[in-house]
């Protein structure tokens, strides 16, 4: 176990783990430190391979937001976390992605900045990207249809309708989408989304 809940209310949630191009582990996820709190991402840092971890590093908090659903990329010795941020409460109808970098194995990381895409909820990054052969960057992604298409406004994420794909980048700023992966599927429960929805890649 890396963190667990200490209070009542603190929340620790949604890890992803990647390995450095030094050979080391790093690991984020989303934290909470109270019930009327937002999201931030917090990590930590393995030089033995899981046996012990760092305590815990802040790497990505945007002011007056929350921050959830982290993906890490990892390019050379550029260490890249993205979130998928929400204005508190969530309202189902707008979620961008912000981004910081660390180029010292997780120790300091850059102030957040605001990653562009042509979608209003955009979601589903809560997994790894990869690095391809022709250095090309990858991330996993998913955007919800009713907020797109200002229909009206999800009320529960069980009704949301879920395009889902990847994003490619040159420099893991600028991203080009491909999402067209649409699933009708019966929803065993009110709160269970459309299936196209936090995809991984491999």
């Amino acid at each position: 176990i890396i963190k667990t809940p200490s209070y009542k209310g603190e929340l620790h949630a949604y890890p992803i783990i990647n390995r450095t191009s030094d050979g080391n582990l790093i690991t984020v996820w989303s934290h909470r430190p109270g019930d009327n709190s937002k999201n931030k991402i917090i990590g930590s840092l393995s030089k033995d391979n899981g046996k012990t971890w760092s305590e815990s590093l802040d790497v990505l908090d945007v002011p007056e937001r929350s921050d959830g659903d982290p993906c890490i990329i990892v390019d050379g010795d550029r260490i890249l976390v993205y979130s998928t941020t929400v204005l508190p409460p969530n309202r189902i109808t707008k979620a961008d992605i912000w981004m910081v970098e660390s180029r010292d194995e997780g120790q300091t990381w850059s102030r957040p900045i605001e990653i562009r895409t042509p979608y209003n909820y955009f979601i589903g990054k809560r997994h790894i990207g990869l690095k391809l052969k022709n250095r090309d960057l990858l991330m996993p992604s998913a955007y919800d249809i009713w907020a797109q298409e200002a229909w009206t406004a999800a009320r529960t994420e069980g009704e949301m309708d879920m395009k889902a794909g990847v994003m490619l980048s040159k420099d893991g700023i600028n991203w080009s989408p491909f999402i067209d992966i649409h699933v009708l599927a019966q929803k065993v429960s009110p709160f269970v989304t459309n299936v196209a929805t936090d995809p991984a890649v491999v």
